[in-house]
């Protein structure tokens, strides 16, 4: 019995300095954990060295998420002089937003001249949005003279939308005579359309004479198809009249024979 206890006492007296202790594995995963800012970090299992390197490294993220102007800035954390070094890049920051007009301006923290120099750029690109049509136009800030001149550019846009038949055309900013311009533009459009196969076509604006013209292409197209024994060709087209070639009557085409392949 004595000698069972004693054997025990010796076992665990050979596990005892190893009973609590940390692995190395486990402290390389707390110190990439420390690093990275992820997971648990205990800093009682650091060496000093490593505890002055994390405290420099975190000090130097925190100075750069500062100058970036990210939230995550923990201003307590900088030096006076970093401080000062991270206003001036603010500054430059809100400048260059308000200059650009991308991102968020604060026209309250910049000084007189600054601030003048921005209304006028400000000004400058509103005045452009309204003479192009891009961008949002506050017709507010147009001098007199300026305004004529937007509203000369927008009627002008307007009617070159609507003589290329884009959908954005506005009939109602056309005098009487562009709008019977652009009819007349818009059924020749149309009619070429017909004449050429397009979806766009719209058969019920053809004039009768257009209506025929519309139906000899379509059967001259029809039977190109059929000569070239595509699926498309329809022998029905070919029949009931036909085709004028050098101001003499041609004879019917008979229906194309289907080979079989």
């Amino acid at each position: 019995m004595k000698y069972t206890i004693a054997v025990v006492f010796f076992c665990f007296a050979l596990s005892a300095p190893s009973f609590g202790k940390t692995s190395n594995a486990d402290r390389s995963e707390n110190l990439r954990n420390c690093v990275e800012s992820i997971g648990d970090c205990d800093a009682s299992l650091l060496t000093n060295t490593q505890q002055q390197d994390l405290s420099e490294l975190q000090r130097d993220h925190n100075l750069s998420e500062c100058l970036s102007g990210y939230v995550d800035c923990n201003q307590s954390l900088l030096s006076a002089e970093e401080r000062k070094e991270v206003a001036e890049s603010e500054h430059s920051q809100n400048l260059l937003s308000c200059e650009t007009t991308i991102g968020l301006c604060d026209t309250t923290t910049l000084p007189p001249a600054e601030a003048a120099k921005v209304a006028r750029i400000q000004k400058q690109k509103n005045q452009l949005d309204c003479e192009t049509g891009y961008g949002s136009c506050d017709y507010s800030l147009l001098a007199p003279g300026e305004m004529k001149e937007v509203k000369d550019l927008e009627h002008e846009r307007n009617l070159l939308e609507c003589q290329t038949g884009e959908s954005l055309c506005d009939q109602s900013m056309l005098t009487p005579v562009e709008a019977k311009q652009i009819e007349s533009a818009n059924r020749m459009r149309n009619f070429v359309a017909c004449k050429a196969g397009d979806d766009l076509c719209d058969a019920s604006q053809l004039t009768a004479a257009q209506q025929k013209d519309v139906a000899e292409a379509n059967r001259v197209r029809d039977r190109l198809d059929c000569e070239a024994k595509e699926d498309s060709c329809n022998p029905a087209l070919l029949a009931g009249v036909n085709t004028k070639q050098n101001g003499e009557a041609q004879p019917k085409p008979e229906a194309p024979v289907t080979r079989a392949r």
